[in-house]
């Protein structure tokens, strides 16, 4: 048997785990090295070109900015050439270019580098200025990026006449070298043509290693030229910084002027980083209003700063004749945040701070900490008299905390003031050692608040607030009671408020509201006998977003009174309108119609019936107001015949009344009235016409007025329905308005006075009477269905006034057989009862009149 040889043994020898994975992990990677080689190579192609204007074209910032190419010619990675380069802003295209030449190392990006070889255009026109949306509101000012722009060339700047006012050609040129212990920046530029002149010329050229700062700049602006276009200016602006040194030490001046005035020359040292400016400025040549004001006489400037690491650490101080200003702390521009920057203000003197607000010794504090964007903000404001529009804050004090986020400002309120006066028309003088406690809402240029508690003396509420910093429009209303509010002349009222906010369908916001008002007191015995007692009040209100007041459903409610219906609106900008339909149980309807504005209103008013005691009716009044000064056109029928009246009152230090026509009971009334400066009136009024003849006239006895009354009348025929004829009549007399009851002397004759009723043949009084004390005695003779015969005599005593009668009627004689006692209590007169003669017999009678009561009762006795 054979031996057979053994099978040969195979060992299989595998490779280490690594190596595979590191060969395929090579292959990937050289697949990914090759793929993106492959599609940077494509993206540098026609086809690739296109695909990346396409999305450039698709992609819009945060802030609205769009670009749009029409075409890419090189190479994407170096030298391109870009055609019809369009850049948007959410209105729309704005700036337009049609052809851009760039050369520039994108992926030196990938290093914070921005590295531009060069950037040029024959021609970019800009058509209008752009209007962007708020971008990235915490993105650094000073972003960690090293940037290199070699040269930037715009050969043509073409600014159309929305962007200035007018159309401008320019030319720009400059470049840019900024990273860590280096900036350079040269720029140069200046308008052509025609409209040309503007020139500007800047050098930074800054190197601490090698001790190197060179600093220049030159800036000349025409009138009528593209920085006065763009900046508002009216006169040439020439600015000039100049200096030398080095880096470690270097002095220098900035000096600028408006027209012929000085607008800032300020000293400039820096030294290794650390910038000191001294000097002035009047920034009141520029901006006007309010700035005008508080930098008046020049405004002291100081700053001192150093830069370092993007962070800034400056103080500021500012100082004029009307405020001081000064700031301290650090503004971190790499992060955009505020490290305990701290801003005080005063105000040295009374006047303007802002449109429509101002201030008397007001002082603020404020803390800022956190990003640009949203600070915390800790102030302090301390004012005797802050004034919003009409409203006046004296002897405050206010704190909080407010809280900034991207859409608004939230600012608590704790607050305490000695007064607040025209807040509106339910607070009146009764925000007196007030405290408020709420949230100020800051919206843009929108202040509002609708959770202000405001606690006084005498109120309770919460203040409604809608405000327009930009246009100074400021606006407020209460929610809740006001007790006890004196309208001057008028009386007391109680008044209950409530009012919201609310957003207008048009954009802003706007406030609506009722006021009802009780009047609890009269003080005028006009008004309280006009209204018949005290009255209630409504209406309702709607300060619109717009500025204008618009009121609506108002009617008044009083035994003797009511307004049946009234509306109408106020633009504080000007025009007034107002109707209102209202009912007189003495005067009967009467309706009034306001147009036209505050300073030049017009007033037409109607009353078919008043009376008046003289049968007044068909009354037709029209007011014309302008500024101050007011025609009063009226006329009317009367019992005497037609009324007419053309009256000119002028207001002012002095109150002056020209009646330059006017006629009644068939008489022309005319003269000048003046008001003196102890208060009476000075002057004539004279009537004449239809056998009448006299004058009025006008004078001040001290502080008191004076009237001394002269008249006449011969064969007098006065019109009208009346039927009255006078034969003869002479009145003398004068009249003084003390305080406490008139003086009154003089006397009247009258003979052959007759109408449809009676006929007076003849009579004559005589009167002299002062301080509630006089006397006076009058005869009169004559028929009235019966004939009649009488004489009088009485004696006048505060509390008490005597008269003692005799005569005869219709044949019977009677005789008072004591004198008449008749008491005087306010505005109430009684007659005692008493026992009358009679050739019949005797008679008793007693009466009272006034008081809101009137009664007699009389009888025989035999």
């Amino acid at each position: 048997m054979t031996d057979e040889a053994p099978a040969p043994e195979v060992v299989v020898v595998q490779r280490p785990t690594w190596q595979i994975v590191a060969k395929w992990g090579a292959i990937g990677l050289g697949g990914l090295v090759a793929l993106l080689l492959a599609a940077a190579a494509i993206l540098d192609t026609g086809v690739g070109h296109r695909f990346v204007a396409d999305r450039v074209a698709a992609y819009t910032t945060a802030s609205g900015l769009n670009v749009k190419v029409g075409r890419i010619e090189g190479s994407i990675y170096g030298a391109m050439v870009l055609r019809d380069v369009r850049v948007s802003d959410p209105k729309g295209v704005f700036v337009t270019s049609p052809r851009v030449a760039v050369d520039w190392r994108p992926f030196a990006f990938l290093n914070n580098h921005v590295d531009i070889r060069s950037a040029t255009s024959p021609l970019v026109r800009v058509t209008r200025m752009p209007e962007l949306k708020p971008g990235d509101p915490n993105a650094p000012y000073l972003p960690d990026l090293d940037i290199d722009i070699a040269k930037l060339s715009i050969d043509r700047l073409v600014l159309e006449a929305p962007v200035a006012g007018r159309r401008h050609v320019a030319t720009l040129a400059g470049e840019a070298k900024i990273a860590d212990r280096r900036a350079r920046v040269i720029v140069n530029g200046r308008t052509l043509g025609t409209s040309g002149g503007d020139r500007l010329a800047l050098v930074l050229d800054a190197v601490p290693d090698d001790d190197k700062l060179d600093l220049r700049a030159e800036l000349n602006a025409p009138v009528g030229g593209l920085v006065a276009g763009l900046a508002g200016l009216e006169a040439p602006l020439a600015v000039q910084l100049r200096g030398a040194g080095s880096w470690s030490n270097w002095q220098g001046r900035a000096i600028g002027r408006l027209g012929n005035d000085e607008l800032t020359n300020l000293r400039i040292a820096a030294r290794s980083g650390t910038v000191q400016v001294r000097g002035t400025a009047q920034p009141g040549l520029y901006l006007k209003g309010p700035v005008e004001r508080l930098s008046a006489g020049g405004m002291q400037v100081a700053l001192d700063a150093t830069l370092d690491q993007r962070r800034a650490d400056t103080k500021l101080r500012l100082r004029s004749r009307a405020m001081a200003l000064m700031t301290s702390g650090t503004i971190d521009l790499g992060q955009s945040r505020f490290d305990q920057f701290r801003v005080e203000a005063m105000l040295l003197t009374p006047g303007a701070i802002a449109p429509n607000l101002n201030g008397r010794s007001v002082a603020g504090e404020v803390a800022l900490n956190g990003p640009f964007a949203t600070p915390t903000v800790d102030y302090k404001i301390k004012a005797a008299a802050l004034g919003f529009g009409e409203t006046v804050v004296e002897r405050l004090y206010a704190e909080g905390l407010a809280t900034v986020n991207a859409d608004r400002i939230l600012i608590p309120v704790r607050a305490q003031a000695a007064r607040i006066s025209g807040l509106n028309a339910a607070a009146g003088g009764l925000l007196t050692n007030v405290t408020l406690a709420g949230d100020l809402a800051i919206t843009g240029d929108q202040i509002l608040s609708e959770n202000l508690r405001i606690r006084s003396d005498r109120i309770d509420a919460t203040a409604i607030l809608a405000a327009d910093v930009s246009t100074g429009r400021y606006t407020g209303a209460l929610r809740g009671r006001v007790n006890d509010y004196e309208i001057d002349g008028i009386g007391i009222v109680n008044l209950e408020t409530d009012a919201d906010l609310y957003a207008a369908a048009q954009g802003g916001w706007g406030i609506k509201g009722r006021i009802v008002g009780r009047s609890t007191r009269l003080f005028s015995d006009g008004v309280r006998s006009f209204l018949g007692g005290n009255a209630v009040a409504r209406v309702s209100l709607d300060f619109g977003p717009d500025g204008i007041v618009r009121f609506s459903d108002l009617k008044v409610a009083a035994p003797l009174f009511r307004v049946i219906r009234g509306s109408g609106r106020y633009d504080p900008a000007g025009p007034l309108s107002l109707t209102a339909d209202a009912w007189s149980n003495a005067y009967g309807p009467i309706t009034a119609r306001v147009t036209g504005s505050m300073a030049k209103p017009v007033i037409n008013l109607r009353a078919p019936r008043p009376g008046l005691g003289v049968g007044l009716a068909d009354l037709q009044a029209r007011v014309v107001g302008n500024d101050g000064v007011y025609a009063v056109d009226a006329k009317g029928e009367t019992s005497y015949g037609p009324f007419t009246a053309d009256v000119l009152l002028r207001t002012g230090a002095r109150l002056e009344i020209d009646v330059r026509s006017g006629r009644f009971a068939g008489a022309d009334f005319k003269g000048e009235l003046v008001q003196t400066a102890a208060g009476p009136f000075d002057g004539d009024l004279t009537f004449v016409g239809s056998g009448l003849d006299g004058s009025v006239a006008l004078s001040a006895a001290g502080k008191y007025q004076q009237a001394v009354v002269r008249a006449t009348a011969n064969n007098a025929k006065i019109p009208g329905d009346m039927e009255l004829t006078i034969g003869r009549a002479l009145i003398n007399g004068t009249a003084i308005l003390y305080d406490d009851a008139p003086a009154i002397t003089g006397e009247a004759q009258v003979a052959n006075l007759r109408n449809a009723q009676m006929t007076l043949t003849r009579a004559r009084a005589k009167i002299d009477y002062r301080g509630g004390r006089g006397s006076a005695q009058a005869f009169a003779e004559g028929s009235s269905a019966v004939p009649f015969r009488i004489a009088a005599n009485a004696r006048f005593e505060p509390e008490l006034w005597r008269v003692a009668l005799a005569g005869r009627a219709n044949n019977i004689g009677f005789k008072t057989a004591q004198p008449a006692q008749i008491a005087v209590s306010g505005s109430s007169y009684t007659l005692a009862p008493r026992a009358d003669r009679f050739r019949q017999g005797q008679h008793a009678a007693v009466g009272q009149l006034g008081g809101g009561a009137a009664r007699a009762g009389a009888a025989r006795q035999a």
